[in-house]
């Protein structure tokens, strides 16, 4: 039987998670570095507060209305676990820490193949340690992040690959 879609479903291989850091404040970078090993991005869709208005003359159904948005707070993109990924994601701590201090503002972009446009926000990267380890388990690690501003679609910047040699 055929298919009844008029569309194709995208699979998320070859989504990248990329960090860049403005080197003029107020505009988003136009390369960034993708993020060694990383498997699973967190979603940036924001739904918002219902905000309950049902008053007395309401006899069957309660009304709403939408309040603010949440950003999410503090969120995480999962990656493999090695000491390039420690070097690179520490290093981009760093240097958004410095760059913070000049009013520049570090930014993570999202981009699917699939997607025409690419999803990004500014961030406020958290260092790296250890990761729980077990028998016989990968060791994968969260880089936390705070979300600073809301996402928006954004033309896809350039996106500098790890070599394979670099994945750790």
């Amino acid at each position: 039987m055929a298919s009844s879609l008029n569309y194709i479903p995208l699979l998320s291989a070859g989504a990248k998670a990329a960090f860049g850091i403005e080197t003029v404040a107020g505009t988003m970078p136009s390369s960034m570095e993708a993020i060694y090993g990383a498997k699973s991005i967190p979603a940036s869709t924001n739904a918002p507060s219902a905000k309950e208005t049902t008053d007395l003359s309401c006899t069957e159904f309660k009304t709403y209305m939408a309040g603010l948005q949440d950003l999410g707070g503090a969120m995480a993109i999962t990656s493999n676990f090695s000491q390039k990924l420690v070097d690179q994601w520490n290093g981009f701590c760093d240097n958004a820490a410095t760059a913070r201090e000049a009013d520049k503002a570090s930014w993570l972009v999202i981009a699917h193949p699939g997607i025409d446009k690419a999803v990004a926000y500014q961030i406020q990267p958290v260092k790296i340690y250890m990761p729980e380890m077990a028998v016989d388990e990968l060791n994968e690690i969260d880089l936390n992040y705070v979300q600073m501003s809301e996402p928006d679609w954004v033309t896809k910047p350039t996106i500098s690959e790890p070599s394979a040699s670099d994945a750790g």
